[in-house]
């Protein structure tokens, strides 16, 4: 008579383990050897020339062409080609952490410079056009997460001037504080962020 474990005993511990190690092993596998690595986080690219500013409408009132306070800045700055906004967020699936992206370049808006300082500035993004490298992502964030069907866009107006300090020579990149409200899903918050 044998007295070791029942044959059934035997399978049914092998295929819990194989079970176990696909539940584990399988979103490991997945995440860090099949989806890659997450596009790099968003930044200022200082390679191309900057856009040039369009003057703001003269007034009957305005200073004469050899007034020396106008700034080579001066003017309603527009969103170029080639802008980008996004999300960024670090996501766990199955005890795996995950980085998850979604970007759209249908984002319009602009600053007004006068100055050193910038005096206004309001942007639009259309959220029914971010896009991740995931459909499934992005039918969540369509859905529950954005109600895009509801709230199809986002906006940011700055609520505070920007003070440069001074004009900053060409190529160089500036950083400052930027306070505004930003619109999201319907609510309004203010923040304030680097720029």
């Amino acid at each position: 008579m044998n007295q070791g474990v029942p044959r059934w005993a035997k399978l049914a511990i092998s295929a819990f383990v194989l079970l176990v190690v696909g539940v584990v092993g399988g979103p490991y596998v997945y995440i860090h050897f099949i989806e890659g690595n997450a596009p790099p986080p968003l930044s200022v690219d200082t390679s191309t020339s900057p856009a040039a500013a369009t003057s703001p409408p003269a007034s009957s009132s305005s200073a004469s062409s050899s007034d020396t306070s106008s700034s080579s800045i001066d003017g309603i700055w527009n969103v170029g080609s080639g802008s980008v906004v996004g999300y960024r967020v670090h996501e766990t699936l199955l005890g795996q952490s995950n980085t998850a992206t979604g970007r759209t370049s249908s984002v319009t808006g602009s600053l007004a410079v006068a100055g050193d300082t910038v005096t206004a500035g309001s942007f639009t993004a259309d959220l029914t056009t971010v896009a991740s490298d995931k459909s499934q992502r992005d039918h969540q964030f369509q859905g529950r997460i954005m109600n895009t069907a509801t709230y199809p866009t986002a906006t940011f107006k700055l609520t505070q001037p920007i003070a440069l300090g001074s004009e900053p020579a060409d190529g160089v990149t500036v950083t400052k504080q930027a306070t505004g409200d930003l619109v999201l899903h319907g609510v309004t918050k203010s923040i304030t962020f680097t720029v």
